[in-house]
């Protein structure tokens, strides 16, 4: 019903919420399908290329919220076979999840397609694209205070004029009449 949920983005926090329990396990089953791709679909073809490269972004994206949330969260790179890699990894030190987070998309990031233009995204659906991992490589370098980095990511999203950037929020907040301008704290004349 969402109740554990509203209480968290409340910040009312106790041991009987189960959002995050929730949330980590759905993160680690994310990553464990895309492992199982990832392993075991290797034939080569360029529909499979793409298959893979997919699920990469996707773990990658998984395992930055895990640390984006956690911090040190076990990093999981295969599946998980109790033999080979041990049912129950150890905590992983964030900054190698980064760098793993990282290869992920920058991996994905070169077999994926670019959207063919402006409003392009219709024709492949939901899929990951170039731009995606570019912009998600951005948020990790936000992320980890690396300015320099996100810039260059982003630049290759915006360079590539495949996306509509809007207006500053501050002038479309004009758009929506003087009660919402106040709320948001917008006067006119004030920057």
């Amino acid at each position: 019903d969402g109740t554990d949920y509203h209480r968290m983005s409340a910040m009312i926090d106790d041991s009987e919420n189960n959002a995050y329990k929730e949330m980590y396990t759905r993160f680690y089953k994310i990553m464990y399908k895309c492992n199982r791709i990832v392993d075991q679909l290797n034939d080569g073809s360029d529909e499979r290329k793409r298959v893979i490269a997919e699920a990469k972004a996707w773990r990658a994206w998984a395992m930055m919220r895990l640390t984006q949330l956690w911090g040190s969260a076990p990093l999981v790179e295969h599946v998980l076979d109790g033999d080979k890699y041990s049912f129950y990894p150890g905590n992983s030190d964030p900054e190698e999840n980064w760098k793993w987070i990282m290869q992920q998309f920058d991996e994905a990031q070169a077999v994926l397609p670019s959207k063919s233009g402006l409003g392009g995204q219709k024709a492949i659906g939901g899929r990951w694209t170039k731009e995606a991992c570019y912009a998600y490589m951005a948020q990790g370098y936000m992320w980890r205070n690396d300015y320099e980095n996100a810039k260059i990511e982003l630049a290759k999203v915006i360079n590539l004029s495949l996306i509509h950037i809007s207006e500053p929020t501050r002038l479309r907040r004009r758009e929506y009449g003087a009660r919402q301008i106040e709320q948001c704290g917008y006067v006119e004349g004030r920057q």
